[in-house]
């Protein structure tokens, strides 16, 4: 048995009219005419749109065609941006404008409101289920209401699809901000995941056993790193699993998706597949999962390729991480840098690093008297507990990592 989704006719008619869009002769009334641009100062007709368009850098609500705007606070000038040549926005500053920032500094001066910024950054996104396009910002953007509203009022009366423009609200505290003013118009997350029956977070391929796990009790319950698990909600505690498949949406940063792009683990939301009678079908069975971009497969698989598989996919080297104990005080960050990760970990030295950034000579706003606990402390404590023996004997015992109710019970005792 084979489950795979298969997309509405609609769905495939935009991408019909994504990918063959610049291929047609382009209107009169059309800024692109021929050749190469790296931008546009309007769009004014489809086929305008589909020359400038790319795919969008996530897929977190699905197949989404989006254009790239770029907009020069000092020169008070809007590009419409080739996103096919310039899948960045400092790709398109550096190389078309001259931008002479390194990437650290440009992003740190130009993806949110400070007297430095040169740049309003943003995805214009078409949303094709919904016939809307939606302004997204960087979640961290805390750009003011009066430059995002004149921003936006440059966006819409330079596209031919004005009235369709919305500005995305990717979390309760952009859909305050934004919803202090009056004249744009939003779209939430809600919106844009409305009507969807699936949504890919994380594409991939894996073989394992098809199980059914209620979110509530996955702590409780007995989970292989050969399992493809699919949850009925979203657990904060997930252990390691061939696959994923949830039948709420996630959001990208939502832990569960975290996890699996960490893991490179095949996740997405399937709103029916706790109910599906073809899943149900394959329940407990080896399978194989495949999430692409738009859709997903399971079908049932066979020990031989499903060996071969884990085989090539798991015969790994065993990484072990450095640890230099040779710090033994408490230790300000100021005084340290990332040459110390070994000693104080990776967010203490990349923060150490954070302190040494200047924009315009001044430093960056950050929390005042950091300090790291050097790995040296941890280690001591360890060793004087005879802890470091209980961890070795748990981590050579298979039973007790592929059991978390046995595993649990050591760790308590």
């Amino acid at each position: 048995m084979e489950i795979r989704l298969k997309l509405p006719l609609l769905f495939f008619v935009f991408l019909l009219f994504i990918e063959n869009g610049h291929s047609q002769t382009p209107a009169a009334d059309c800024q692109y005419k021929k050749g190469v641009k790296d931008y546009l100062t309007r769009i004014d007709c489809p086929t305008d749109f589909n020359y400038l368009k790319g795919k969008s850098l996530t897929e977190k609500f699905g197949q989404v065609a989006s254009v790239k705007i770029v907009y020069s606070i000092r020169n008070n000038q809007l590009y419409f941006i080739n996103s096919s040549l310039y899948p960045f926005h400092y790709d398109f500053c550096s190389s078309v404008l001259n931008v002479p920032d390194e990437l650290s500094l440009f992003n740190i001066k130009n993806y949110q409101s400070n007297p430095a910024r040169e740049f309003i950054l943003v995805n214009l996104n078409y949303y094709s289920w919904l016939g809307l396009y939606g302004i997204e910002l960087m979640p961290e953007d805390n750009i003011g209401a009066k430059e995002l509203n004149s921003f936006f009022q440059q966006v819409v009366t330079r596209v031919y699809f004005g009235n369709k423009v919305r500005v995305l609200a990717m979390s309760p505290e952009m859909e305050k901000r934004f919803a202090a003013i009056p004249s744009i118009p939003l779209i939430r997350s809600t919106d844009v995941y409305q009507g969807r029956q699936f949504v890919s977070l994380n594409k991939g391929k894996a073989y394992g056993y098809l199980r059914k796990v209620k979110a509530q009790e996955i702590s409780k319950t007995v989970i292989s790193k050969h399992d493809i698990v699919i949850l009925d909600g979203l657990p904060n505690e997930l252990p390691v699993v061939a696959g994923v498949m949830t039948v709420p949406f996630q959001t990208p940063l939502c832990h569960v998706s975290l996890l699996c792009q960490n893991r490179k683990t095949p996740n997405a939301t399937y709103r029916a597949a706790w109910t599906d009678p073809a899943i149900e079908a394959l329940l407990n069975k080896l399978v194989c999962y495949e999430v692409t971009a738009d859709s997903f497969l399971i079908r049932k698989a066979g020990e031989a390729e499903a060996g071969a598989w884990w085989l090539k996919t798991e015969s790994r080297k065993t990484i072990r991480l450095a640890v230099d104990t040779s710090i033994r005080k408490i230790t300000g960050l100021q005084e340290l840098s990332f040459r110390n990760v070994s000693a104080i970990g990776g967010k203490a030295a990349n923060f150490s690093e954070l302190l040494k950034i200047r924009v315009d000579k001044k430093p960056i706003p950050l929390p005042e008297g950091s300090f790291a606990i050097p790995f040296y402390f941890y280690y001591q404590h360890l060793r004087e507990n005879n802890i470091h023996q209980l961890l070795d004997s748990i981590l050579t015992n298979s039973a007790l990592l592929n059991d978390p109710q046995k595993l649990n019970i050591s760790l308590k005792n």
